[in-house]
């Protein structure tokens, strides 16, 4: 890691939710005051984390993670903690969640584009980064799962499409031979689906149905049936 040499790198990324902790300087955090705190920049220098969260939500677009916390998604889900990396995550954000897993023992869910950029975010997450795979096992969380938008989500709520590119279609086709997906197969399927299908959909194709329909209905309806894999 880059702070094993003393090189703290900026954080993008962003937090909201049931968590407290001290950073350096003692320095009291505490995310469910805020409209999202970005994540320190040396999260070495953390400590003394306090959480009621029952689960962790992983959101890719700082759009949608704006917009739960405008629709009181915390009294909806009940406590958890979202972070955004506003879309693809640097260092900090992924070392930020590998930390908040290990030390809460939670469940961590994933909630991005149902496009090859979502999923591809989603897998760095999960299982590492292509271009970083000296921090593979570092800052990923092999436990995270996909809550959606998932490709049979698309078909079966007959969500609001559009078709997948040439290009899209062969960067799914060369993802569906990685190692890790080949191990993991419901992932592969919903992969291999969404190539069958030729179509992808975003989160916000989601207030097509109704403005509120991401907070009240689809993410309820998810993690209480553990929809998720």
């Amino acid at each position: 890691m880059p702070t094993d040499l003393g090189v703290f790198p900026n954080s993008k990324g962003l937090l909201a939710g049931s968590l407290k902790f001290n950073i350096k300087h003692d320095q009291h955090i505490d995310c469910s005051k805020s409209r999202g705190t970005k994540i320190p920049d040396d999260i070495g220098s953390i400590s003394h984390i306090e959480s009621r969260a029952r689960f962790i939500l992983v959101v890719e677009k700082e759009t949608a993670f704006r917009k739960l916390l405008d629709e009181d998604i915390f009294n909806k889900l009940g406590p958890c903690i979202l972070i955004t990396g506003r879309g693809f995550p640097d260092l900090n954000t992924r070392h930020m969640l590998k930390m908040l897993w290990v030390k809460l023992e939670i469940p961590v869910l994933a909630l991005v584009d149902c496009d090859p950029h979502g999923i591809e975010i989603m897998l760095v997450y999960r299982f590492g980064s292509l271009s970083q795979s000296q921090f593979g096992e570092i800052l990923a969380v092999p436990s995270m799962k996909w809550l959606g938008v998932q490709p049979r989500d698309v078909i079966n709520l007959q969500i609001p499409s559009i078709p997948l590119t040439i290009e899209e279609k062969r960067n799914l086709e060369a993802m569906c031979e990685r190692q890790y997906l080949k191990a993991n197969p419901q992932l592969l399927y919903e992969i291999r689906r969404m190539v069958e299908s030729s179509s992808k959909a975003e989160i916000e194709s989601l207030y097509n149905f109704s403005p509120s329909y991401l907070t009240n209905v689809y993410l309820p309806n998810k993690i209480h049936s553990n929809e998720f894999f």
